[in-house]
């Protein structure tokens, strides 16, 4: 046989390390920070709703909130 058999190369081929594009770490960074500022939002939509509603407040108490 003078070289690997057809699979064992097509194996290689297609398991062969692949370079992260440049930018990948600059859009990570940005996707994480857009999801931080939405998760803020959020809770802090949540917990103005809950000052407003005065039957909750023993529970935050209650929690250590």
């Amino acid at each position: 046989m003078s070289g690997p058999p057809e699979l064992e190369r097509l194996l290689e081929r297609a398991l062969a390390p692949v370079e992260p594009p440049a930018d990948l770490a600059r859009r990570l960074r940005g996707a994480l920070a857009a999801l931080g500022e939405s998760a803020f939002e959020e809770l802090e939509a949540w917990e103005r709703a809950a000052m407003r509603a005065p039957r909750r407040w023993i529970g935050l108490l209650r929690r250590g909130d």
